[in-house]
């Protein structure tokens, strides 16, 4: 404060802070040195802070994240289905149950999902996401839709992280006619 010009003092002032992790007040201090045209290697030294405080500034930015696949595929059992004779397994005779019996197809699906990210601070964050499923086969049997929503809190620390979630997904299988 007595020696606004001194850029050593600031320079140290801005490490400090940096050292702190309070960015916002480190840059202010980084910027004065080098609108002050310090010597070329003072800058030099400088660049990297910043360059840093850029890159911890990103990380704590809401983020939109987004995909859409289209995918084509072949499934050699495409209803999930066993051959074994389940009727055993819940005590009945033998051959009570009838089992389906595994259909082969090839099948498209789309998925989309979207999902945003917003930092509380620089160690949590809170996340919603959501995302949708449609599934086909070509034989037009068995088409199956999903869709998902999820909120989670999320934080870290240098020994771990921890995340809590609350979903719900919906899944519908559609029967031909």
């Amino acid at each position: 404060m007595n020696q606004p010009d001194n850029n050593y003092a600031r320079l140290e002032l801005g490490r400090a802070y940096f050292a702190a992790q309070e960015d916002d007040r480190a840059k202010i201090e980084f910027e004065r040195v080098l609108a002050s045209n310090p010597p070329q290697e003072v800058s030099e030294n400088v660049r990297p802070y910043l360059d840093t405080i850029s890159a911890r500034e990103g990380r704590r930015r809401a983020i939109w994240r987004g995909s859409f696949e289209v995918m084509t595929g072949y499934d050699s059992n495409i209803n999930a289905s066993t051959d074994d004779d389940l009727s055993s397994l819940i005590g009945l005779p033998p051959g009570t149950l009838d089992t389906a019996t595994p259909q082969e197809d090839s099948f498209a699906s789309l998925v989309g999902v979207l999902a945003y990210t917003k930092p509380l601070t620089t160690s949590s964050d809170i996340s919603i996401s959501g995302n949708m499923n449609h599934r086909e086969n070509t034989s037009g049997d068995l088409p199956q839709s999903a869709a998902g929503l999820s909120l989670a809190y999320s934080r870290r620390s240098e020994t771990g992280s921890f995340r809590v979630a609350i979903q719900g997904n919906h899944f519908r299988l559609e029967e031909s006619a």
